[in-house]
């Protein structure tokens, strides 16, 4: 019923294998496998349509540069992506598809999937990108995600899941991270904006957004600045207690909030929000700051390595706080040269 291989002989010599799958259902063995097969034809078929895509892909988009070293790097970005993604398949894990021992045979949410599609724009090859897919297929699970009592108007996704984002998040105030949906819908905001395909952000981007800012305001409550101000919440990876307003969420807040009415303003809908986002926009408390530039959160200052820029995602890449405000240039480099002076956690993706 769950799992389901079918095996067909040809030509003598051949055995064509399919797997389906097609969980809560028992339909994986009498449509999933054999349509697949009768899909394939024979090898020769399927070797002739695997090669035409691949000389496809090396010729979109070709770029040369004049550093060999870079262009290799690149050739090889991209193949890694190719073989591991596909607009109608399933998300990426951390490691890709390839079966090999690794503590991290799961999709991780707090930067791994963001960065693992980002080339997917700058190189114009959104056949890719199964991140979008996986989120609109899925909807239903990132509801289940958010405990009961919010899955009327909330969405959600843990740190790490399988490739349906089965992963339960936590909530406000008990130090979770709950932030991740939101920030990998900032992935698929760039591929409405490659694209500019409305029925992405239709179907896709409003909705599930929707429901991943819905979660914030439930949470979210005035101090006696009257300030809208966020409980305890984990900025990813920083091996401190979690803080009240973690500028990890508080950036994605913003970001959230914007979207969802420009998004609005683009699908011509009266979002009967819209009075909500526009106050939290409002009355948001500020980043938290000291002399040394963005905090981790209230009260936390940015004090041991961190491999992760979580802390940093207004600047990048949200780009809320960007170079092109001449009064936020000092505190983008203060804080930039205060994160990469403690040394020992960076690995290569604290460097882009």
């Amino acid at each position: 019923g769950k799992y389901s291989g079918q095996t067909v002989k040809v030509d003598g010599d051949e055995l064509l294998v399919s797997v389906g799958h097609s969980a809560p259902s028992t339909t994986a063995a009498e449509t999933d496998s054999l349509r697949n097969l009768r899909r394939a034809g024979s090898y020769a078929t399927l070797r002739g349509r695997h090669t035409k895509w691949w000389h496809a892909f090396y010729r979109k988009s070709f770029v040369s540069f004049p550093d060999q070293r870079l262009q290799s790097f690149h050739w090889i970005q991209l193949y890694k992506v190719a073989s591991a993604s596909r607009a109608d398949g399933p998300v990426m894990a951390t490691s890709g598809p390839w079966l090999e021992p690794t503590p991290w045979p799961a999709v991780w949410w707090n930067l791994n999937v963001q960065l693992e599609y980002w080339l997917i724009h700058g190189f114009n090859h959104p056949e890719l990108d199964s991140l979008a897919t996986t989120l609109r297929q899925n909807q239903e699970q990132l509801i289940a995600n958010v405990p009961a009592a919010y899955r009327a108007d909330s969405s959600g996704v843990g740190r790490s899941s399988d490739m349906f984002a089965n992963r339960g998040v936590g909530r406000p105030g008990t130090g979770a991270e709950t932030g991740d949906l939101t920030w990998a819908l900032h992935n698929v905001w760039l591929s409405y904006r490659h694209s500019m395909d409305k029925s992405l952000l239709r179907d896709t981007i409003y909705p599930v957004l929707r429901r991943a800012v819905n979660y914030y305001l439930h949470f979210l409550t005035p101090g006696s600045d009257g300030k809208l101000h966020l409980p305890s919440t984990l900025s990813p990876e920083y091996p401190v207690v979690p803080p009240q307003d973690t500028n990890y969420d508080l950036a994605l807040i913003r970001w959230g909030c914007q979207t969802l009415l420009d998004s609005a303003e683009l699908l011509g809908v009266d979002d009967e929000l819209i009075p909500r986002w526009q106050e939290v926009l409002a009355r948001l408390t500020p980043y938290p700051v000291d002399a040394n530039g963005f905090m981790i959160g209230a009260d936390t200052p940015y004090a041991q390595s961190h491999r992760h820029y979580s802390h940093l995602l207004m600047v990048y890449p949200l780009y809320l706080v960007n170079w092109d405000q001449p009064e936020n240039r000092d505190l983008i480099t203060k804080s930039l040269v205060h994160w990469h002076a403690l040394t020992g956690a960076h690995r290569g993706y604290s460097y882009t």
